[in-house]
């Protein structure tokens, strides 16, 4: 700028250097710089960002928690193993529970018994109909509590609901557990995710299966990738959205939890920072 004053009856100039101020704003992520206008350019075009850093999540994820109350007799995996869907990963040991659906399975084979010479007596109006009515409910009753003691024994085991790896155990071997306590996360390391968090005004050009390469900083390569899904909403604070790739080609060499950086390629037109607004 320049600056002038009068001193001792003369006019002095004096020259300062310009400040360039430089703002850097950082939301969810998404980092933009700016620099002050110049005096030949008051108006800077904005540069074109098409950057964003991301993150690899497994498709599917679960917790597998213990259905009865029992004791662990085996973990079949460990941590970082891979299974096959179907695998026993958990047995528990089920003497108490096998004993009592034998006993169920017995108390309904004399309701049987019974409930058929009730039912040859009362043709014989040998019984009432009360009597017959309430031998077939007794009969009922005890084929209930054979379900009941079956559906109790299906959660002896464990069994792998989708290929994939442990990669968590919150129990171990001779472990006395309830219904409810978590034992074990599993994942399914083939098919991951990328998600991300993008400033929302680029839903002006963001579209499904738009195809986008992924830089991942633990390998160092880079990945094609394609864009699968876009949040439901936006964030109206920070003025963004969330958003999700897959990596093409099932690369192996990828885990859950790597992270790096995401390029997209705007259409001819679209500008990766928003629109002056009056």
């Amino acid at each position: 700028m320049i600056v002038s004053c009068i001193l001792k009856g003369q006019r002095t100039r004096l020259f300062g250097s310009g400040l360039a101020l430089a703002g850097i704003m950082t939301v969810s992520g998404w980092v933009v710089a700016a620099e002050a206008p110049s005096r030949k350019d008051p108006m800077p075009q904005a540069s074109t960002l098409t950057e964003i850093r991301g993150y690899l999540v497994p498709r599917i994820q679960t917790t597998l928690a213990a259905q009865i109350d029992a004791q662990i007799q085996t973990l079949s995996v460990k941590e970082g193993d891979a299974f096959a869907a179907g695998t026993t990963l958990i047995a528990f040991d089920c003497t108490t529970l096998n004993a009592q659906l034998q006993k169920a399975k017995t108390a309904l084979q004399a309701a049987k018994e019974k409930n058929v010479v009730m039912q040859r007596l009362a043709k014989l109006h040998s019984v009432g109909t009360m009597e017959a009515d309430a031998s077939r409910a007794e009969q009922a009753q005890a084929e209930a509590e054979v379900k009941l003691h079956e559906a109790r024994q299906r959660g002896c085991r464990i069994q792998a609901p989708f290929v994939g790896k442990v990669a968590a155990l919150m129990a171990r071997e001779h472990q006395y557990v309830t219904p409810g306590v978590a034992l074990m996360k599993i994942i399914d390391h083939r098919h991951l995710e990328m998600e991300m968090v993008v400033p929302s005004f680029w839903l002006r050009w963001l579209k499904p299966k738009m195809g986008l390469s992924i830089h991942i900083d633990e390998t160092g390569k880079d990945y094609p990738a394609q864009l699968i899904r876009l949040a439901a909403e936006a964030d109206p604070v920070s003025q963004t959205v969330k958003i999700v790739a897959e990596p093409t080609g099932e690369p192996r060499d990828l885990l859950p939890g790597m992270s790096g950086v995401a390029t997209f390629s705007p259409p001819e037109g679209e500008k990766s920072q928003p629109s002056r607004t009056r």
